[in-house]
């Protein structure tokens, strides 16, 4: 009994550690580009782009991360309209991990 209550223990521990160390990563204060964001992060970053127009394609995602317009932060949702990300007819987002949400963005030209 007093294994499985440690076990519990521990695996809560390593979870909560996993928020913790989230980072919110800003397009583009913090870098340029959405792919720039993602490769710099790291599991359990939401990356927040903010109103504009992304012309971006063949962006690996291969962690667990959160990637929406301003709306994430603000609740505003006029900025989901406004954060446009344009895949130029190509695939815009090739993901490879689990826990991933994309929310609150416009995507245009997906093939």
């Amino acid at each position: 009994m007093k294994a499985i209550t440690c076990l519990a223990i521990a695996i809560f521990l390593s979870a909560s550690v996993y928020h913790i160390d989230a980072q919110i990563i800003k397009v583009p204060n913090d870098f340029q580009t959405i792919a720039e964001a993602v490769s710099n992060s790291t599991n359990g970053d939401t990356i927040v782009l903010s109103p504009g127009l992304y012309k971006e394609h063949n962006i690996q995602i291969d962690k667990a991360l959160t990637i929406s317009s301003e709306w994430i932060l603000t609740g505003n949702s006029e900025t989901i309209e406004s954060t446009v990300i344009d895949a130029q007819n190509a695939i815009l987002f090739s993901v490879t991990s689990n826990d991933v949400e994309i929310s609150g963005l416009k995507i245009m030209a997906l093939i």
